[in-house]
């Protein structure tokens, strides 16, 4: 066994550290980019969460006008009926006098 290095082996030891190095920082890369987005979805789902709550709220709003407009035609078919009745009437009483 002889205690020389070849120069291939001084070749692929360097070769091996430059591609260590290059692994390392693209791995930092990469986790600086997985953080990054990561706080990004966060930001999304906070978002969505918000749009959500607006949307329900909407939806409520919709619920309660949906109600009132019943509510108003109801009370104006009942006007209706109520000027009929009341237009009888006094169609009627004119009649009479």
């Amino acid at each position: 066994m002889s205690d020389t290095i070849s120069v291939d082996s001084v070749k692929a030891t360097a070769i091996i550290f430059n591609d260590h190095a290059r692994l390392e920082k693209e791995n930092s890369l990469l986790l600086r980019k997985i953080g990054s987005l990561e706080d990004l979805n966060k930001l999304y789902v906070q978002s969505d969460s918000i749009k959500d709550s607006e949307i329900e709220l909407y939806k409520e709003k919709s619920n309660k006008d949906e109600r009132k407009i019943t509510r108003l035609k109801k009370s104006r078919k009942l006007i209706g009926i109520g000027s009929g009745i009341g237009g009888i009437l006094l169609f009627i009483l004119g009649i009479l006098i």
